[in-house]
This record gives C-alpha cells, structure tokens and sequence, in this order.
C-alpha cells in the first residue's frame, strides 16, 4: 500500500495539463518517483504461475501484483497519445514505445504477447472514443502481430493463464464492440460516412478470424446485414401504417421502401461488406451473397406482415389493386433472381446451411402469388368481356349500315368495336401483370375467348341483315323434254310479239371494255352501254307481271318474291358493301391484336411458375374470330355477286342468254357479249369502292357466280334452250372473252386462278361436245351402273367418249387448272366422270327425236309446254 500511494502521488504530480505548466525539474522528480515505484512494484513477489494444488481455489489471474503490471502497462501505453481523448500520438511516441518494450516491460514482467493485446486494447479504446479511420489501420496491423506473436509455454489442464485470458478478451471486446457499433448501420452509417464503417468493418474481419473457434465471419456479417435491413424496413413502415387507411397503399409503400433498402445495399453497404465474406472466392461473389441475404430478409418480413394478410383477404382488382400485384411480382422476382445469382456459389450454399434456423437463403421461399393472381385477373377480365359483349350489342342494334367517311367504307359499328376491343386490350396489358396460366384459363385466355364471341356477334349480325342468297337466286327450273316442234311454235310466237311491240331495240355501240391505268379495276368505255335488262325492258321483267302472257317464263320474276322490298329498299348493294368492308375491316386488324398477345406472352417479368409461354405450339388466339368474319366477308361478298348476277340481270342470265339457239337471230335471245358490259359496269361500280385485296377477292367471287349461271344456263336453262355439239366454238369463243374481261390486261385477276375457277364450265362444254348418241350411251352405263350401286348413285368415265385436248402442242387434262381450248384435238383420254343426273340434263336439251324417247321411257320427263 505505501508503494502504491507513492506511485500514485508521483503520477498525479506527473500529470500536468498544459505544457506551460510543466517544471522540468519537478517533472524530472516526479518521474523519477514514478519509475522507483514502479520498480519495487516489479521486485515484489508475484504468485506462481502453475496449477494450484487439487481442492484449492482456481487462480483467476487478477490478483494484485499481477493485475497491478497489466494496469500499469495499460496507464503507460495510454501515454503514447497527446492526451486521454484524442487519436494523436504524442510527439515523442515513437522513442516511448521503444523505451517501453525494451525497458518497461522486462521490468515489469510483461509478456510480449500480453504487450501487444494491450496496445491492441488502448488503440481500440481511443478508436471508440474518437472514430478516428486512421486507428483502425493501426489496430489491424497489431492484431496481425498478436496473430503472429507466439504465445508462451501452453497452460496444463482447466487453469487459464492470466495473459492468454486477457489476449482472449481483447479479441472478443473488438468483437463484440465493432459488431454493437456496425448493428442497425442503416441509421448509424447513412450516405457519406461510408469510410467510417468500412474501417470498423475491416477491424471486425480481422477481429474475427484470428480465433478459429468463434462463430463464422460470413454468419456475423449475414446476421448483421439482415437484422439491420428489418431494422430499417420496420422503422420506415412505422408512420405509414399510422397514417394511411388503404391497404393497397400501404403495400405499395412497403415495396418502395423495401426497393431503396435494396437499392442502397447494393451502391452503398453491399461493396463494403461483401467482400469479407470469407467463403467467396472473390470480393463481387460476395457482394451478391450480401444482397441476397439482405433481400431475402426484407422480402420474408414484407410478405409475412403485409403482403401475405392482404392475399387471403381476396382482394378485387382495381387500379391500386394491379398497381400492389404490379409491385409484388416485380420486387419478388427481383429477390428471386438476386437468390438464384447467390446460390450459384457452392461457398454460398455452404454458409446457408450454417445458418440454418436464422432464416437463410436454403429457406428462401417465394410469394404465392400465382394463384391469388389467377383469381383476380380472371375475375377482372370476365367483367370486362361482360361490358364489351353489352356494347356491341348495343352497337349492333343502333347499327344502320352505312358507310362512314374515312374508315374504309364500314360502318360506325365496326369502328365502335374495334375501338371497343382495343380499350379492354390496353387495360389488360396495363395492368402488368402475368395474364397467361397453364392448366386452366387465365385473363388472356378470357379476353381473346370475350373478343371472338364479340366479333362471332358481329358477323352474326352481318349474317342476318344480309341473309340467304336464296333470297335472290331463283329456283332452278323443272327438268322437261325438248320437242323441237312445241321449240318452234314458241319461237314464232315470240317473234310475233315482238314485231307487235315494235321490234327489237336497237343494239348499242360496241365499245371495248377498258380498265383505268395503274388499277385493279375494271370499267366501260361507252357511257351508253345497255344494261343488261335493257334488252328485254319492253316487259318489265322486274315486275310481278307478264303483260302479254305469251313469253315463255321459266323462273318467277323477282316482283313475285316476298323479299322484293327489302332488297330493292333496305338490302342495296351499297347496304351490303358496307356489310363487307366492315367484315374485312375488323379481319385486318385481328393478326395485330394476336401478335401483341403472343408477345405478352414473352414478358420477361412472368417468371412465375406456369405463368410464361415457354415455347411449343402458341395458343390459337383469335382463330374463332378469322373464321366467323371471314365466313361473313364471303357471305357477303357472294350475296353481292348472287345479286348483281340472279337479281339486277336475273332476266338476262335467266331467260335470254342463248335462248332459242346460240347462232342468234332468235327472239329474246343474246349471246355473252352484251352480259359482259353489265358484269364490267359491275366490276367498276362496285369494285371501285373496295381495297385492292377485297376487289380481287369480290371480282373471283363474281366469276364463280358468273361461271355458276352460265352452266345453269347450259344444263337448266328451261325449256327454249337447247344445245348441240356445233354450238360448242361459240361458247367457248364467249368463254374467252369472260376470261379476259376478269383477267384486265394482266391488272385483274391472275390468269390461272381464271382458269381453275372456270374449269367446271369448260367440263360442261364437253357434255355439249358430245353427240348425242354418245351422250345417250354414257346415260345409259351410268344408269346400269347406278342399279349396281350399293350407294345408289353412278357416274360415268368419258375416256370413250371424249377428245383429248391440246395447248401449246401439250396434252392438257380438262380439270386441270389450265383450261385454255385450241382447235386442234387429238385422241380420247379420261378426263373425269360425269354423274348420271348431268348426263340425264344434257340429254334432255338435245333436240333428237330418240334422245327424247329415251328420257321419256327411262325417267318419264314431260315435254315442253308452251303458251
């Protein structure tokens, strides 16, 4: 005790405050007194250092003389800085170290080992209080020299030598101290002092691995990082659930806030503190373990207290509603991707597995969110197919089709639905969210199924507005026997009629039919080309009447049909065009909204499971859609054509092409000629209102009608036609002008699609080629072959009685799509079958006595009646 108290007073009189009040010379005694004491304190004795006796009390170390020389020691280091509070060494630090490691310390029998802890110790102390950066790199030089300083003669059985429980100590209070210093550095180390938290970091890593048996580096870091992430999540949270009544809202703040901690992990605390993870191989593998742990913790917090509540309250969708969903997959699959990157590193699976229990990335599990997802956005767009399904009813029952002004002709319906569709496409795809599932319909699925029963309405409507073409063909005329004399008498009575009238009128001025350069359209250079009812326009065919009775009618005038109003008054050509384009017009948009479909298909934020097309057959989307529209372009467009052919020129086609013979001369008759300039007046009025594609598609539609007329014309014409194999040039002379007028100097139709629409015309011709005994003979075979038949019905092979027909000096089969005629032929060849009911007709239009017979005995047809 009296050398304490004497040291004690010499160091009091050592302490002086200000360099001004220092004496040397009392100073000099004062130091004097101090090392005097120190040294008696040195000499006296001090306990053995080996186990104590069995049964006697365990020596901790801290005994007085030896507790006395580590305090001592510690004063003294303390002496190296400029003063108790300050990271500046004094000016003469340097030679004091010196002094103290060569003198003091051999003096006072302080190990090497223990010398360093306590400098490591004083240096930590002044570190805390001052967070001087600078200390830090001091301490990690002497802890690398504590960790290379080799420790004294090892300690035997439990007793713990006083210098490696010290060593001990300091490591750990570094420890323990930087880890309480760095915990919650959210708050505590915020942008801008990013250099002070990466000195204590670096003090803590080298803290840490110089003992072997503390708990891994990584887990302290992975710890620290995810308890100060939640730490901050929580903190951020707190005035916004006080504050804000929405739900949705507080989900939405709860992802922003957890984005910026995710944000400044990864520019701010990731780059510090990842590279001291000491799995990874390099500094960026554990910059992605770092943000890996730290958003995993984030999102596992988030979903259990917001984001997994709200789900099972079965939210409907809404804006906020989408915006939350929206937030939720994007930040989820951002942690996802961020955890799969991480997992990459086996170091990191290894470190997942140590920290089992902690909540780590081996028990990273993601939101739910498919199936709430599913529900809602189905739900969604089942309303939405409800609404668009309402308005276009709606749309369709105020429809009047007509065409409006700068939209191709539709009508204001079809603009009203395609604007329609697309409002409810667009809300879809904003909503951002995931909107294909596998396994069951998802809101993609409902809204292209909502949009083909839209547009299945649609053409509905097209479809009953317009209606059958049945409407305006006529029936076909009853199958009767030709008896040229009964032909005669009616020829001559006509032409009686005629002359009675006033004779034929006189035929117009032929002028070619011509075509505007540059187009696909085809027009009539002579302004005062007959119309094609012009010929017979003395008895008003259109009316319901036959003034004279003595005109022979083999089909009703179109006065006597019950639809004669509402075609002529409501079913107008231009009714029906705008009932075509607004079919093509919603068709030319179909293959946009599909794509933008199958492109959604391919967002790279659907990684949700089963939520991603991933490859294979895209589904069929807008198929129904193609199919009902197109169904309802080509009901319209072959109503247009049935109508200009069957209705506007049913007289001609019906009544006077050929009738009586082909030569002409005949009453009432006409050949092809004057019928082309109608179908070329056609072509060009109606034509001229229509789009490239759509006019050529209506101009092979008019053809197919054309050539359909004409081979009723040929086979079920009535009773004042009749046909034999010399009239066969002039047809086909009248087929080729047919041909050209469709074809428009190469700016119409193609000339082969011409042909193959025209090949069953020209398969007709060979019924008329036949002589009639020929003709008879295949009747016949096909008769017997029909008894034969289990089908009951026959045809018969014309390769015995048919030519071979040549072009180019090439053999051309007849139902090739080249049906060209040249006047050369050569031999037989099979050119198909005729059925035994076309054969049976082109006999009944023979005038041979015997052709006559064999109808009358085979099938029982009555003759030809005339008034």
């Amino acid at each position: 005790r009296k050398v304490l108290s004497r040291l004690c007073g010499a160091l009091r009189r050592m302490d002086v405050g200000l360099e001004d009040e220092m004496d040397e010379d009392e100073y000099a005694e004062a130091a004097a007194a101090t090392m005097g004491a120190t040294r008696t304190l040195a000499w006296l004795p001090a306990p053995p250092l080996k186990a104590p006796k069995e049964g006697a009390p365990t020596h901790v170390g801290w005994t007085l003389p030896w507790a006395l020389r580590v305090r001592v020691a510690e004063r003294l280091l303390f002496s190296v800085f400029s003063s108790p509070d300050s990271s500046t060494y004094a000016d003469d630090a340097v030679s004091l170290t010196v002094f103290l490691d060569t003198v003091v310390w051999p003096a006072l029998g302080i190990e090497e080992s223990l010398a360093v802890a306590l400098n490591v110790w004083v240096h930590l102390r002044q570190y805390i209080v001052t967070s001087d950066i600078s200390l830090s790199r001091q301490i990690k030089n002497m802890l690398a020299k504590l960790a290379a300083t080799p420790p004294p003669q090892a300690s035997s059985g439990t007793w713990v030598r006083p210098d490696d429980q010290v060593t001990a100590e300091v490591r750990k209070v570094g420890v323990t101290n930087m880890v309480k210093r760095l915990s919650d550095y959210h708050t505590k180390f915020p942008r801008g002092k990013e250099g002070e938290m990466q000195a204590m970091v670096e003090v803590l890593a080298f803290a840490q691995r110089l003992d072997p048996k503390e708990a891994d580096l990584g887990c302290v870091i992975t710890e620290l990082a995810r308890d100060s992430a939640c730490k901050q999540f929580a903190r951020a949270m707190g005035p916004i659930i006080d504050a804000t009544p929405s739900v949705e809202q507080v989900l939405l703040d709860a992802i922003s806030i957890a984005q910026a901690i995710l944000q400044a992990e990864e520019k701010t605390y990731a780059p510090l503190l990842g590279p001291h993870y000491p799995q990874q191989a390099d500094a960026q593998a554990g910059i992605f373990q770092h943000l890996a742990e730290t958003s995993a913790a984030v999102h596992a917090m988030l979903g259990q207290q917001l984001l997994l509540p709200w789900m099972k309250s079965g939210p409907k969708l809404d804006p906020f509603v989408g915006r939350a969903f929206s937030a939720a997959l994007k930040l989820d699959n951002e942690v996802a991707k961020s955890v799969a990157i991480a997992l990459d590193f086996p170091s990191a699976v290894q470190l997942a597995a140590k920290n089992q229990g902690v909540g780590t990335l081996a028990s990273f599990c993601r939101w739910p969110l498919a199936e709430p997802l599913k529900v809602v956005t189905v739900e969604w767009a089942s309303l939405q197919v409800d609404r668009l399904n309402t308005w276009v009813t709606r749309q369709l029952q105020q429809e009047k089709w007509v065409a409006i002004n700068g939209q191709d002709g539709c009508a204001q319906s079809a603009v009203e639905v395609l604007k329609l569709v697309e409002e409810s496409l667009d809300s879809l795809y904003s909503l951002g969210l995931p909107l294909h599932f596998e396994g069951g319909l998802g809101a993609l699925d409902i809204m292209m199924n909502g949009i083909d029963s839209a547009m299945e309405n649609f053409a509905q409507a097209i479809l009953s507005k317009i209606g059958s073409t049945a409407r305006v063909v006529p029936p076909i005329p009853p199958v009767t026997r030709f008896k040229k004399e009964v032909a005669a008498k009616q020829e001559n009575a006509e032409a009686s009629l005629l002359a009675n009238v006033g004779g034929v009128p006189p035929p117009p001025k032929k002028g070619p039919r011509m075509r505007i350069p540059g187009s696909k359209r085809w027009t009539s250079s002579n302004p005062n080309s007959i119309s094609l009812l012009d010929l017979v326009a003395t008895f008003n065919f259109k009316s319901g009447k036959n003034p004279t009775g003595i005109f022979l009618e083999s089909i009703p005038r179109v006065g006597t049909s019950p639809d004669y109003t509402l075609i002529t008054k409501a079913l107008t050509s231009p009714v029906i065009i705008c009932c075509l384009m607004s079919a093509q017009f919603l068709l030319g948009r179909l293959d946009t909204m599909a794509e933008a479909a199958y492109k959604h298909l391919e967002e790279p934020f659907a990684i949700i499971p089963a939520s991603r097309h991933t490859g294979g057959d895209k589904p069929e989307y807008l198929t129904a859609s193609r199919r009902v529209l197109t169904n309802a372009l080509v009901h319209a467009c072959n109503f247009l054509c049935c109508k200009a052919v069957y209705w506007d020129m049913r007289g001609a086609w019906c009544e006077h092409l050929y009738r009586h013979r082909v030569s002409g001369g005949a009453p009432f008759s006409t050949n092809l000629e004057p019928l082309l300039d109608g179908l070329n007046q056609v072509l060009a009025d109606i034509g001229n209102q229509m789009p490239d594609n759509t006019r050529a598609f209506f101009a092979a539609e008019l053809l197919k009608v054309v050539c359909e007329a004409y081979n009723r014309a040929l086979l079920d014409g009535g009773p004042c036609r009749w046909f034999s194999p010399e009239d066969v040039p002039a047809l086909e002379a009248d087929l080729q002008q047919l041909a050209l007028l469709f074809e428009a100097e190469g700016e119409g139709l193609p000339r082969p699609l011409i042909d193959g629409i025209m090949a069953g015309t020209y398969r007709v011709l060979e019924l008329i080629r036949m002589d009639t005994p020929s003709l008879m003979e295949a009747l016949k075979n096909a008769r017997k072959e029909a008894a034969t038949s289990t089908s009951g019905s026959a045809s018969v092979s014309t390769s015995k009685v048919m030519r071979k027909l040549k072009l180019g000096g090439k053999e051309v089969p007849l139902n090739s799509l080249s049906m060209r005629r040249d006047q050369s032929r050569g031999d037989t060849e099979d050119l198909g079958q005729f059925s035994e009911g076309e054969l049976m007709r082109a006999l009944a239009r023979r005038p041979e006595r015997v052709g006559s017979k064999l109808l009358k005995e085979k099938y029982d047809l009555p003759i030809t009646k005339t008034k």
